[in-house]
């Protein structure tokens, strides 16, 4: 009797062996496995957090550290009526050069914040206020608003990638108004030639 059942354990086994081999096949569903997602911190409230306290930093521990410790490598700045600075090593040396007038301070209230729905992406816009001595040796101060796109990764957490500021004066004619950017804009401005 023992010699009968060989050759029908290794059909079984046999059998059993093809039928594991064709699981992957397209003709038969494969299971699929859960992959826990990566834990990312991307709420609106952590992106608002990282620039006041990008903000503190520059306060506490000052503009220069401050912008190293959370600009990207290939960040970008769009500083108000100038040329675009790309990458890091650029920004960096016009804050450089910037702190080196003893009266220079900069500081700003972020105001709300975004982060896109793939965890990623987001920004943060606010106001600043700004003091320094120019060119010419004259105390000057600044307000404005900014805007900056900020980039995750879990490496670094968030990090400026775009840097843009406007100032709140107006650097043109009122005359180039066209009554965009005054009190009186509306369905009465619309219609005057």
């Amino acid at each position: 009797m023992m010699k009968n059942r060989a050759p029908v354990l290794s059909l079984t086994l046999m059998l059993l062996l093809a039928a594991g081999g064709c699981a992957d096949s397209p003709d038969n569903e494969a299971i699929p496995t859960v992959t826990p997602a990566p834990v990312v911190d991307s709420s609106r409230d952590s992106l608002l957090q990282t620039d006041r306290d990008f903000a503190a930093s520059a306060l506490t521990e000052g503009v220069v550290a401050a912008y190293d410790k959370y600009l990207a490598a290939d960040a970008v700045q769009l500083p108000d009526g100038a040329l675009p600075l790309d990458g890091k090593e650029a920004i960096m040396a016009n804050v450089l050069g910037a702190v080196a007038d003893s009266e220079f301070s900069l500081s700003w209230e972020p105001v709300d914040a975004e982060v896109a729905a793939s965890g990623d992406l987001g920004y943060t816009w606010g106001n600043y206020f700004l003091e320094g001595i120019d060119i010419d040796g004259a105390s000057f101060e600044a307000e404005g608003k900014y805007a900056s796109v900020w980039r995750y990764s879990s490496d670094s957490g968030w990090q400026v990638v775009l840097d843009i500021s406007n100032d709140n004066e107006m650097l043109f004619p009122e005359e180039l108004d066209f009554g965009l950017l005054t009190e009186d804009f509306g369905a009465d401005s619309a219609a005057t030639d």
